[in-house]
Protein backbone atom coordinates (compact mmCIF):
# COMPACT_ATOMS: atom_id res chain seq x y z
CA UNK A 1 0.00 0.00 0.00
CA UNK A 2 1.00 3.21 -0.92
CA UNK A 3 1.89 5.81 2.19
CA UNK A 4 -0.73 8.17 2.42
CA UNK A 5 1.23 11.71 1.51
CA UNK A 6 1.51 14.61 4.09
CA UNK A 7 0.08 18.24 3.91
CA UNK A 8 1.58 21.08 5.84
CA UNK A 9 -1.38 23.28 6.85
CA UNK A 10 -0.43 27.11 7.83
CA UNK A 11 -3.09 29.03 9.93
CA UNK A 12 -3.54 32.75 10.59
CA UNK A 13 -5.13 33.86 13.18
CA UNK A 14 -7.19 36.74 12.48
CA UNK A 15 -7.90 39.36 14.72
CA UNK A 16 -9.99 42.47 14.34
CA UNK A 17 -9.45 45.80 14.92
CA UNK A 18 -10.03 46.67 18.48
CA UNK A 19 -10.72 50.12 17.85
CA UNK A 20 -13.66 50.08 15.49
CA UNK A 21 -16.48 48.17 14.56
CA UNK A 22 -15.94 44.52 12.98
CA UNK A 23 -15.83 44.51 9.29
CA UNK A 24 -17.30 41.25 9.03
CA UNK A 25 -21.03 40.60 8.14
CA UNK A 26 -21.95 37.30 7.65
CA UNK A 27 -22.86 36.18 4.01
CA UNK A 28 -23.91 33.10 2.32
CA UNK A 29 -20.71 31.31 1.30
CA UNK A 30 -17.90 33.85 3.20
CA UNK A 31 -16.82 32.06 6.07
CA UNK A 32 -14.71 34.27 8.64
CA UNK A 33 -11.26 32.85 7.75
CA UNK A 34 -12.38 33.40 3.65
CA UNK A 35 -12.87 37.23 4.71
CA UNK A 36 -10.13 37.62 6.78
CA UNK A 37 -7.82 36.35 3.63
CA UNK A 38 -9.55 38.99 1.36
CA UNK A 39 -9.13 41.77 3.93
CA UNK A 40 -5.72 40.93 4.75
CA UNK A 41 -4.41 40.91 1.02
CA UNK A 42 -6.38 44.39 0.38
CA UNK A 43 -4.31 45.85 2.93
CA UNK A 44 -1.44 44.61 1.47
CA UNK A 45 -2.55 45.88 -1.89
CA UNK A 46 -2.90 49.47 -0.50
CA UNK A 47 0.32 48.90 1.49
CA UNK A 48 2.07 48.68 -1.83
CA UNK A 49 0.31 51.17 -3.74
CA UNK A 50 1.53 53.57 -0.76
CA UNK A 51 5.09 53.11 -1.03
CA UNK A 52 7.05 55.96 -0.52
CA UNK A 53 9.53 55.38 -4.06
CA UNK A 54 6.72 54.29 -6.50
CA UNK A 55 3.81 56.68 -7.53
CA UNK A 56 0.40 55.76 -6.70
CA UNK A 57 -1.24 57.47 -9.88
CA UNK A 58 0.03 57.70 -13.66
CA UNK A 59 -2.88 60.08 -14.74
CA UNK A 60 -4.32 59.58 -18.36
CA UNK A 61 -2.44 61.16 -20.96
CA UNK A 62 0.74 62.04 -19.11
CA UNK A 63 4.40 60.93 -20.25
CA UNK A 64 5.61 59.10 -17.66
CA UNK A 65 8.20 56.82 -19.58
CA UNK A 66 11.33 58.60 -17.86
CA UNK A 67 9.85 58.55 -14.89
CA UNK A 68 9.26 54.95 -14.91
CA UNK A 69 12.37 53.85 -16.70
CA UNK A 70 14.22 55.59 -13.79
CA UNK A 71 12.12 53.50 -11.28
CA UNK A 72 13.30 50.14 -13.15
CA UNK A 73 16.77 51.07 -13.28
CA UNK A 74 16.70 50.89 -9.58
CA UNK A 75 14.75 47.94 -8.92
CA UNK A 76 14.93 44.41 -9.99
CA UNK A 77 11.28 44.43 -11.74
CA UNK A 78 9.58 46.86 -14.28
CA UNK A 79 6.55 49.04 -12.50
CA UNK A 80 3.73 48.05 -14.66
CA UNK A 81 0.55 50.57 -15.25
CA UNK A 82 -3.06 48.48 -14.98
CA UNK A 83 -6.28 49.80 -14.90
CA UNK A 84 -8.32 49.36 -11.97
CA UNK A 85 -11.62 46.83 -11.99
CA UNK A 86 -12.11 46.67 -8.29
CA UNK A 87 -15.29 47.99 -7.14
CA UNK A 88 -13.68 48.47 -3.75
CA UNK A 89 -10.63 50.69 -5.62
CA UNK A 90 -12.90 53.07 -7.22
CA UNK A 91 -13.19 55.23 -3.91
CA UNK A 92 -9.64 55.39 -3.49
CA UNK A 93 -8.12 56.29 -6.99
CA UNK A 94 -9.78 58.02 -9.66
CA UNK A 95 -11.69 56.21 -12.83
CA UNK A 96 -9.10 57.67 -15.13
CA UNK A 97 -5.97 56.85 -13.44
CA UNK A 98 -3.62 53.49 -13.45
CA UNK A 99 -1.92 51.97 -10.68
CA UNK A 100 1.83 51.08 -10.42
CA UNK A 101 2.51 47.67 -9.15
CA UNK A 102 5.43 45.10 -9.44
CA UNK A 103 5.26 42.48 -11.99
CA UNK A 104 5.08 38.87 -10.88
CA UNK A 105 7.50 36.21 -11.36
CA UNK A 106 7.02 33.59 -14.36
CA UNK A 107 4.58 34.03 -16.82
CA UNK A 108 2.64 37.22 -17.83
CA UNK A 109 0.67 38.16 -14.47
CA UNK A 110 -0.59 35.03 -13.11
CA UNK A 111 -2.71 36.08 -10.25
CA UNK A 112 -3.95 39.01 -12.35
CA UNK A 113 -2.95 41.91 -10.35
CA UNK A 114 -0.66 43.86 -12.55
CA UNK A 115 -2.46 43.81 -16.66
CA UNK A 116 -4.61 46.13 -18.09
CA UNK A 117 -7.86 45.16 -17.07
CA UNK A 118 -10.07 45.55 -20.16
CA UNK A 119 -7.83 43.58 -22.39
CA UNK A 120 -8.58 39.88 -23.49
CA UNK A 121 -6.65 36.97 -22.11
CA UNK A 122 -4.98 36.28 -25.13
CA UNK A 123 -4.34 39.57 -26.43
CA UNK A 124 -2.01 39.56 -22.66
CA UNK A 125 -0.99 36.20 -23.29
CA UNK A 126 0.61 37.48 -26.70
CA UNK A 127 2.06 40.06 -24.66
CA UNK A 128 3.86 37.73 -22.34
CA UNK A 129 5.14 35.53 -25.67
CA UNK A 130 6.65 38.54 -27.14
CA UNK A 131 8.40 39.74 -24.21
CA UNK A 132 9.68 35.96 -23.19
CA UNK A 133 10.51 34.41 -26.44
CA UNK A 134 10.83 37.01 -29.36
CA UNK A 135 12.56 40.04 -27.60
CA UNK A 136 15.19 37.97 -25.84
CA UNK A 137 16.94 37.09 -28.93
CA UNK A 138 18.78 40.57 -28.72
CA UNK A 139 20.31 40.06 -25.13
CA UNK A 140 24.10 39.73 -25.70
CA UNK A 141 24.53 37.52 -22.14
CA UNK A 142 21.97 34.70 -21.64
CA UNK A 143 22.09 35.08 -17.67
CA UNK A 144 18.81 35.25 -15.87
CA UNK A 145 19.09 38.89 -15.03
CA UNK A 146 19.92 39.99 -18.74
CA UNK A 147 16.86 37.91 -20.25
CA UNK A 148 14.94 39.61 -17.32
CA UNK A 149 16.06 42.87 -17.89
CA UNK A 150 14.70 42.61 -21.40
CA UNK A 151 11.48 41.50 -20.57
CA UNK A 152 10.67 43.72 -18.12
CA UNK A 153 11.65 46.99 -20.61
CA UNK A 154 9.50 45.15 -23.07
CA UNK A 155 6.77 45.09 -21.33
CA UNK A 156 7.05 48.84 -19.41
CA UNK A 157 7.08 50.22 -23.40
CA UNK A 158 3.76 48.26 -23.86
CA UNK A 159 2.05 49.69 -21.31
CA UNK A 160 3.28 53.43 -21.83
CA UNK A 161 3.24 53.50 -25.55
CA UNK A 162 0.03 52.93 -27.24
CA UNK A 163 2.11 52.47 -30.67
CA UNK A 164 4.65 50.29 -28.50
CA UNK A 165 1.27 48.03 -26.93
CA UNK A 166 0.35 46.79 -30.79
CA UNK A 167 3.29 46.69 -31.96
CA UNK A 168 4.91 44.48 -29.64
CA UNK A 169 1.42 42.16 -29.60
CA UNK A 170 1.20 42.08 -33.29
CA UNK A 171 4.78 40.98 -33.27
CA UNK A 172 4.22 38.58 -30.93
CA UNK A 173 1.21 37.21 -32.36
CA UNK A 174 3.10 37.32 -35.65
CA UNK A 175 5.91 34.90 -33.87
CA UNK A 176 3.51 32.79 -32.17
CA UNK A 177 2.15 31.59 -35.33
CA UNK A 178 4.91 30.92 -37.11
CA UNK A 179 6.37 29.04 -34.03
CA UNK A 180 3.24 26.54 -34.57
CA UNK A 181 5.25 24.24 -36.98
CA UNK A 182 3.31 21.30 -38.43
CA UNK A 183 0.16 22.93 -36.72
CA UNK A 184 -2.81 24.90 -37.20
CA UNK A 185 -2.87 28.60 -36.30
CA UNK A 186 -5.32 29.43 -34.26
CA UNK A 187 -8.13 31.93 -35.62
CA UNK A 188 -8.32 34.25 -32.75
CA UNK A 189 -4.09 34.90 -33.78
CA UNK A 190 -5.16 35.64 -37.28
CA UNK A 191 -7.83 38.14 -36.51
CA UNK A 192 -5.48 39.84 -33.91
CA UNK A 193 -2.63 39.83 -36.14
CA UNK A 194 -5.25 42.35 -39.01
CA UNK A 195 -6.48 44.40 -36.22
CA UNK A 196 -3.14 45.12 -34.34
CA UNK A 197 -1.10 45.75 -37.44
CA UNK A 198 -4.01 48.46 -37.92
CA UNK A 199 -4.03 49.87 -35.17
CA UNK A 200 -0.11 49.78 -34.50
CA UNK A 201 0.45 51.80 -38.00
CA UNK A 202 -2.22 54.31 -36.85
CA UNK A 203 -0.88 54.80 -33.44
CA UNK A 204 2.66 55.49 -35.02
CA UNK A 205 1.92 58.10 -37.38
CA UNK A 206 -0.30 59.76 -35.04
CA UNK A 207 3.04 60.12 -32.95
CA UNK A 208 5.45 61.24 -35.23
CA UNK A 209 2.92 63.88 -36.00
CA UNK A 210 2.95 65.22 -32.85
CA UNK A 211 6.93 64.56 -32.76
CA UNK A 212 8.68 67.53 -31.01
CA UNK A 213 12.52 67.25 -30.03
CA UNK A 214 13.62 63.77 -29.81
CA UNK A 215 11.81 60.35 -30.36
CA UNK A 216 11.48 58.41 -27.76
CA UNK A 217 12.71 54.66 -27.29
CA UNK A 218 9.05 53.56 -27.49
CA UNK A 219 8.41 54.97 -31.25
CA UNK A 220 11.74 53.42 -32.29
CA UNK A 221 10.65 50.06 -30.74
CA UNK A 222 7.41 50.05 -32.89
CA UNK A 223 8.82 51.20 -36.27
CA UNK A 224 11.89 48.76 -36.37
CA UNK A 225 9.15 45.85 -34.99
CA UNK A 226 7.08 47.10 -38.04
CA UNK A 227 9.90 47.14 -40.68
CA UNK A 228 10.43 43.20 -40.09
CA UNK A 229 6.89 42.11 -39.96
CA UNK A 230 5.88 43.81 -43.37
CA UNK A 231 3.32 40.77 -44.06
CA UNK A 232 3.18 39.49 -40.77
CA UNK A 233 -0.71 39.10 -40.59
CA UNK A 234 -0.26 37.03 -43.74
CA UNK A 235 2.17 34.77 -42.72
CA UNK A 236 2.20 30.99 -41.73
CA UNK A 237 4.04 28.40 -39.99
CA UNK A 238 6.41 26.63 -41.84
CA UNK A 239 6.31 22.49 -42.17
CA UNK A 240 9.63 21.69 -40.71
CA UNK A 241 11.76 23.43 -38.17
CA UNK A 242 15.65 25.11 -38.75
CA UNK A 243 18.41 22.94 -38.56
CA UNK A 244 21.06 25.14 -38.01
CA UNK A 245 21.46 27.21 -34.10
CA UNK A 246 22.99 29.73 -35.60
CA UNK A 247 19.66 30.26 -37.64
CA UNK A 248 17.60 29.57 -34.47
CA UNK A 249 19.70 31.85 -31.75
CA UNK A 250 18.52 35.04 -33.22
CA UNK A 251 15.22 33.70 -34.95
CA UNK A 252 16.70 33.74 -39.20
CA UNK A 253 14.20 31.41 -39.51
CA UNK A 254 11.63 33.64 -38.89
CA UNK A 255 12.88 37.08 -39.88
CA UNK A 256 14.16 35.80 -43.56
CA UNK A 257 10.48 34.28 -44.21
CA UNK A 258 9.18 37.66 -44.20
CA UNK A 259 9.08 40.44 -46.70
CA UNK A 260 10.86 43.70 -45.04
CA UNK A 261 8.88 47.08 -45.20
CA UNK A 262 12.09 49.08 -45.15
CA UNK A 263 9.92 52.57 -45.44
CA UNK A 264 9.90 51.76 -42.07
CA UNK A 265 13.06 51.23 -41.40
CA UNK A 266 14.31 54.12 -43.66
CA UNK A 267 12.48 56.42 -41.56
CA UNK A 268 14.36 54.93 -38.57
CA UNK A 269 17.51 56.57 -39.62
CA UNK A 270 16.75 60.25 -39.11
CA UNK A 271 15.55 59.73 -36.22
CA UNK A 272 17.94 57.89 -34.45
CA UNK A 273 20.37 60.88 -35.54
CA UNK A 274 18.60 63.38 -34.07
CA UNK A 275 18.91 61.13 -31.17
CA UNK A 276 22.45 61.17 -30.95
CA UNK A 277 22.91 57.63 -32.59
CA UNK A 278 22.56 53.97 -31.35
CA UNK A 279 24.01 54.67 -28.35
CA UNK A 280 21.36 57.10 -27.19
CA UNK A 281 18.93 54.27 -27.03
CA UNK A 282 18.58 53.11 -23.63
CA UNK A 283 15.62 49.95 -24.03
CA UNK A 284 17.44 47.50 -23.35
CA UNK A 285 18.02 45.15 -26.37
CA UNK A 286 16.48 47.70 -29.02
CA UNK A 287 20.13 49.28 -29.63
CA UNK A 288 20.83 45.46 -30.63
CA UNK A 289 17.91 44.94 -32.79
CA UNK A 290 18.22 48.16 -34.68
CA UNK A 291 21.86 46.92 -35.57
CA UNK A 292 21.09 43.82 -36.16
CA UNK A 293 18.46 44.62 -38.27
CA UNK A 294 20.74 46.63 -40.35
CA UNK A 295 23.10 43.87 -41.05
CA UNK A 296 19.87 41.80 -42.14
CA UNK A 297 19.23 44.10 -44.43
CA UNK A 298 22.10 44.74 -45.69
CA UNK A 299 22.78 41.13 -46.73
CA UNK A 300 19.50 40.57 -48.07
CA UNK A 301 19.84 43.86 -50.44
CA UNK A 302 23.84 43.70 -50.66
CA UNK A 303 24.29 47.01 -49.25
CA UNK A 304 26.27 49.09 -46.79
CA UNK A 305 25.23 48.85 -43.59
CA UNK A 306 23.29 52.10 -42.02
CA UNK A 307 24.88 52.16 -38.39
CA UNK A 308 28.12 51.43 -37.02
CA UNK A 309 28.47 48.77 -34.47
CA UNK A 310 28.24 49.14 -31.08
CA UNK A 311 30.96 46.74 -29.85
CA UNK A 312 33.81 46.48 -32.38
CA UNK A 313 34.72 42.98 -33.76
CA UNK A 314 38.12 43.31 -32.24
CA UNK A 315 36.54 43.83 -28.61
CA UNK A 316 34.12 41.40 -29.15
CA UNK A 317 37.30 39.16 -30.22
CA UNK A 318 39.15 39.86 -27.46
CA UNK A 319 37.63 37.56 -24.81
CA UNK A 320 37.22 34.87 -27.40
CA UNK A 321 38.30 31.38 -25.57
CA UNK A 322 41.20 30.07 -27.81
CA UNK A 323 41.08 26.22 -27.91
CA UNK A 324 44.46 25.01 -25.61
CA UNK A 325 43.93 21.52 -27.06
CA UNK A 326 45.74 20.59 -30.40
CA UNK A 327 43.49 21.18 -33.42
CA UNK A 328 42.44 18.73 -35.73
CA UNK A 329 44.24 18.28 -38.88
CA UNK A 330 40.98 19.63 -41.44
CA UNK A 331 40.56 22.86 -38.88
CA UNK A 332 44.85 23.37 -39.00
CA UNK A 333 44.33 23.45 -43.07
CA UNK A 334 41.28 25.92 -42.81
CA UNK A 335 42.58 28.81 -44.92
CA UNK A 336 45.85 27.64 -45.78
CA UNK A 337 45.38 28.44 -49.37
CA UNK A 338 45.15 32.12 -48.94
CA UNK A 339 48.70 31.99 -47.91
CA UNK A 340 49.76 31.96 -51.25
CA UNK A 341 48.17 34.80 -52.46
CA UNK A 342 50.12 38.05 -53.38
CA UNK A 343 50.94 40.25 -50.30
CA UNK A 344 48.51 43.08 -51.63
CA UNK A 345 46.24 40.51 -50.56
CA UNK A 346 47.02 39.25 -47.35
CA UNK A 347 47.99 42.76 -46.06
CA UNK A 348 44.22 43.52 -47.09
CA UNK A 349 41.29 43.75 -44.36
CA UNK A 350 39.47 41.56 -45.89
CA UNK A 351 42.21 38.49 -45.29
CA UNK A 352 42.13 40.10 -41.54
CA UNK A 353 38.30 39.15 -41.77
CA UNK A 354 38.89 35.79 -43.06
CA UNK A 355 41.65 35.24 -40.23
CA UNK A 356 38.31 36.04 -37.70
CA UNK A 357 35.59 34.07 -39.62
CA UNK A 358 38.16 30.79 -39.59
CA UNK A 359 38.30 31.35 -35.65
CA UNK A 360 35.00 31.77 -35.45
CA UNK A 361 34.00 28.48 -37.36
CA UNK A 362 36.91 26.55 -35.51
CA UNK A 363 34.24 27.40 -31.90
CA UNK A 364 31.34 26.72 -34.19
CA UNK A 365 32.74 23.65 -35.21
CA UNK A 366 33.64 22.62 -31.63
CA UNK A 367 29.86 24.25 -30.20
CA UNK A 368 28.58 21.51 -32.11
CA UNK A 369 30.58 18.63 -31.02
CA UNK A 370 30.46 19.80 -27.40
CA UNK A 371 33.70 20.34 -26.99
CA UNK A 372 34.62 21.51 -23.52
CA UNK A 373 36.43 24.22 -24.70
CA UNK A 374 34.06 25.59 -26.98
CA UNK A 375 32.76 29.20 -26.99
CA UNK A 376 29.16 29.65 -25.92
CA UNK A 377 26.67 29.85 -28.49
CA UNK A 378 25.87 33.78 -27.60
CA UNK A 379 29.59 34.74 -27.82
CA UNK A 380 29.44 32.70 -31.66
CA UNK A 381 26.01 34.70 -32.43
CA UNK A 382 27.41 37.92 -31.52
CA UNK A 383 30.96 37.27 -32.94
CA UNK A 384 29.23 36.47 -36.46
CA UNK A 385 27.02 38.87 -36.19
CA UNK A 386 30.38 41.61 -36.26
CA UNK A 387 32.09 40.38 -38.97
CA UNK A 388 29.36 40.21 -41.06
CA UNK A 389 28.75 43.81 -40.44
CA UNK A 390 32.77 44.46 -41.65
CA UNK A 391 32.29 42.15 -44.53
CA UNK A 392 29.52 44.03 -45.62
CA UNK A 393 31.03 47.27 -45.00
CA UNK A 394 34.15 46.47 -47.37
CA UNK A 395 33.67 48.69 -51.00
CA UNK A 396 33.59 47.48 -53.82
CA UNK A 397 36.29 47.17 -56.80
CA UNK A 398 35.69 50.70 -58.84
CA UNK A 399 33.93 50.14 -61.74
CA UNK A 400 35.20 52.68 -64.01
CA UNK A 401 38.86 51.04 -63.45
CA UNK A 402 40.46 48.75 -66.26
CA UNK A 403 39.74 44.82 -64.95
CA UNK A 404 43.11 43.33 -63.89
CA UNK A 405 43.88 40.26 -62.13
CA UNK A 406 44.20 41.27 -58.79
CA UNK A 407 41.22 42.94 -58.63
CA UNK A 408 39.61 40.08 -60.00
CA UNK A 409 40.52 37.19 -57.77
CA UNK A 410 39.80 39.91 -54.93
CA UNK A 411 35.71 40.02 -55.88
CA UNK A 412 36.15 36.39 -56.48
CA UNK A 413 37.33 36.00 -53.11
CA UNK A 414 35.08 38.90 -51.48
CA UNK A 415 31.76 37.23 -52.83
CA UNK A 416 33.06 33.56 -52.01
CA UNK A 417 33.68 34.37 -48.29
CA UNK A 418 30.13 36.33 -48.29
CA UNK A 419 28.62 32.89 -49.28
CA UNK A 420 30.01 30.71 -46.78
CA UNK A 421 28.95 33.75 -44.23
CA UNK A 422 25.70 33.16 -45.95
CA UNK A 423 25.35 29.44 -45.93
CA UNK A 424 26.99 28.64 -42.17
CA UNK A 425 27.47 31.68 -40.19
CA UNK A 426 24.97 34.09 -41.06
CA UNK A 427 22.05 31.62 -42.19
CA UNK A 428 19.19 33.68 -43.76
CA UNK A 429 16.49 31.67 -45.22
CA UNK A 430 16.46 31.38 -49.12
CA UNK A 431 13.16 33.08 -49.40
CA UNK A 432 14.82 36.14 -48.44
CA UNK A 433 16.10 36.21 -51.88
CA UNK A 434 19.94 36.95 -50.38
CA UNK A 435 21.37 33.39 -52.00
CA UNK A 436 20.40 34.54 -55.87
CA UNK A 437 21.87 37.81 -54.99
CA UNK A 438 25.21 36.90 -53.74
CA UNK A 439 25.44 33.95 -56.14
CA UNK A 440 24.97 36.75 -59.19
CA UNK A 441 27.51 38.67 -58.28
CA UNK A 442 30.41 36.17 -57.26
CA UNK A 443 28.79 34.41 -60.78
CA UNK A 444 30.33 37.60 -62.74
CA UNK A 445 33.70 37.90 -60.40
CA UNK A 446 34.44 33.98 -61.76
CA UNK A 447 33.29 35.56 -65.74
CA UNK A 448 35.93 38.32 -64.99
CA UNK A 449 38.41 35.62 -63.68
CA UNK A 450 37.87 33.44 -66.77
CA UNK A 451 38.24 36.22 -68.94
CA UNK A 452 41.73 36.53 -67.74
CA UNK A 453 42.27 32.97 -68.04
CA UNK A 454 43.51 32.94 -64.04
CA UNK A 455 42.45 28.98 -63.95
CA UNK A 456 45.54 27.91 -64.63
CA UNK A 457 47.63 29.96 -61.76
CA UNK A 458 44.36 29.76 -59.12
CA UNK A 459 42.73 26.97 -60.18
CA UNK A 460 42.01 25.11 -56.15
CA UNK A 461 40.74 28.70 -55.17
CA UNK A 462 38.52 29.03 -58.33
CA UNK A 463 37.02 25.79 -57.89
CA UNK A 464 36.26 26.60 -54.18
CA UNK A 465 34.30 30.18 -55.53
CA UNK A 466 32.11 27.58 -57.87
CA UNK A 467 31.55 24.99 -55.20
CA UNK A 468 30.51 27.79 -53.40
CA UNK A 469 28.39 29.61 -55.64
CA UNK A 470 26.43 26.32 -56.92
CA UNK A 471 25.65 25.23 -53.38
CA UNK A 472 23.90 28.73 -52.83
CA UNK A 473 22.06 27.91 -56.11
CA UNK A 474 21.69 24.05 -55.17
CA UNK A 475 18.53 24.45 -52.60
CA UNK A 476 14.83 22.71 -52.34
CA UNK A 477 12.82 22.35 -49.68
CA UNK A 478 14.18 19.47 -48.40
CA UNK A 479 17.37 20.34 -47.75
CA UNK A 480 16.71 23.78 -46.37
CA UNK A 481 13.24 23.64 -44.20
CA UNK A 482 13.00 27.87 -44.33
CA UNK A 483 13.27 28.25 -48.42
CA UNK A 484 9.92 28.76 -49.88
CA UNK A 485 11.31 30.20 -53.74
CA UNK A 486 8.73 31.21 -56.21
CA UNK A 487 8.49 30.58 -59.30
CA UNK A 488 10.85 32.85 -60.68
CA UNK A 489 13.05 32.73 -57.85
CA UNK A 490 13.41 28.81 -58.26
CA UNK A 491 14.30 29.26 -61.94
CA UNK A 492 16.79 31.86 -61.22
CA UNK A 493 18.63 29.42 -58.78
CA UNK A 494 18.17 26.68 -61.82
CA UNK A 495 20.02 28.62 -64.50
CA UNK A 496 22.91 29.75 -62.18
CA UNK A 497 23.41 26.32 -60.74
CA UNK A 498 23.64 25.29 -64.46
CA UNK A 499 26.32 28.46 -65.08
CA UNK A 500 28.52 27.10 -61.78
CA UNK A 501 28.29 23.21 -63.09
CA UNK A 502 29.85 25.13 -66.36
CA UNK A 503 32.73 27.21 -63.96
CA UNK A 504 33.87 23.56 -62.48
CA UNK A 505 34.34 22.14 -65.88
CA UNK A 506 37.35 24.47 -66.07
CA UNK A 507 39.51 22.66 -63.17
CA UNK A 508 41.94 19.92 -63.72
CA UNK A 509 40.18 17.15 -61.54
CA UNK A 510 38.54 14.05 -62.66
CA UNK A 511 34.86 14.96 -63.00
CA UNK A 512 33.42 12.26 -61.30
CA UNK A 513 31.22 11.30 -57.71
CA UNK A 514 34.07 8.98 -56.51
CA UNK A 515 36.86 12.08 -57.01
CA UNK A 516 34.61 13.99 -54.02
CA UNK A 517 37.14 13.66 -51.46
CA UNK A 518 39.90 15.52 -53.78
CA UNK A 519 37.42 18.23 -53.91
CA UNK A 520 36.43 18.86 -50.73
CA UNK A 521 40.13 18.72 -49.35
CA UNK A 522 40.39 21.41 -51.75
CA UNK A 523 37.67 23.82 -51.00
CA UNK A 524 38.67 22.75 -46.72
CA UNK A 525 42.23 24.23 -47.25
CA UNK A 526 40.01 27.83 -47.83
CA UNK A 527 36.89 28.15 -46.41
CA UNK A 528 34.76 24.86 -45.32
CA UNK A 529 32.28 23.70 -42.71
CA UNK A 530 32.23 19.95 -41.90
CA UNK A 531 28.20 20.12 -41.71
CA UNK A 532 25.50 19.58 -44.31
CA UNK A 533 25.44 23.86 -45.06
CA UNK A 534 28.64 22.81 -47.20
CA UNK A 535 29.48 19.40 -47.01
CA UNK A 536 25.61 17.59 -47.68
CA UNK A 537 24.60 20.19 -50.29
CA UNK A 538 28.30 20.48 -51.72
CA UNK A 539 28.74 16.88 -52.32
CA UNK A 540 25.14 16.83 -54.09
CA UNK A 541 25.55 19.07 -56.13
CA UNK A 542 29.39 17.96 -57.23
CA UNK A 543 27.23 15.10 -57.99
CA UNK A 544 24.96 17.27 -60.12
CA UNK A 545 27.71 18.41 -61.97
CA UNK A 546 28.95 15.44 -62.34
CA UNK A 547 26.32 14.07 -64.08
CA UNK A 548 25.44 16.84 -65.70
CA UNK A 549 28.58 17.61 -68.13
CA UNK A 550 29.29 15.90 -71.27
CA UNK A 551 30.02 12.17 -70.95
CA UNK A 552 33.94 13.01 -72.68
CA UNK A 553 34.60 15.46 -69.73
CA UNK A 554 33.89 13.82 -67.04
CA UNK A 555 36.71 11.35 -66.75
CA UNK A 556 39.24 14.38 -69.01
CA UNK A 557 40.80 15.59 -65.86
CA UNK A 558 44.27 14.48 -64.38
CA UNK A 559 43.27 14.52 -60.78
CA UNK A 560 46.20 16.29 -59.47
CA UNK A 561 46.26 18.72 -56.67
CA UNK A 562 45.04 21.94 -57.55
CA UNK A 563 46.62 24.30 -54.87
Amino acid sequence: MAPIPSTKVLFVAYKPSSSGPTSFVEEPGITQHKHAALEYHRRVKFQRLARPNAPTQLPKGSKGSTHIRQLQSSSHRPLLPRNNTSASDDDELPKSSLAILDLGAGQLDPFNVAVPGDQPHYVLEMLDYAASQQWAVFSTSKTKASLANIKHAVFSSAMISPASFYTIIFAGATHNAFAHTGMDVPRENKMLRLSYKFQAIKAVNEEIKGLKGEPSDDLLLSMVTLAAHGNGEQLEPLGKATKSPLASAQNFDYYGNIRWELAHYHAITPLIERKGGLPAVKIPGLANAIELSGIFISFIHLSRPTFPLLTPTSLVMSSWPYPKAPLSAGHNDLCKGFDFLPNTFTSSSLFSMIQTIRTITIGFSMYTVRHPQAPSLAHIVWARNSISHDLLSLPPAAMDMPLDPETAIYEAIRYSVLAYVLLVLFPIPVFSGSHIKVATRLLTALDDCNQLDLWDEWPGLLLWSSLLGGILGHHDGGEDPGSRPSTEADQGAITLTSRFVKMTTKADVKHKPSAWGLVRDICGRFLWFEGDECEGVGKSFWNLACESILPEKAYGGTGNVLF
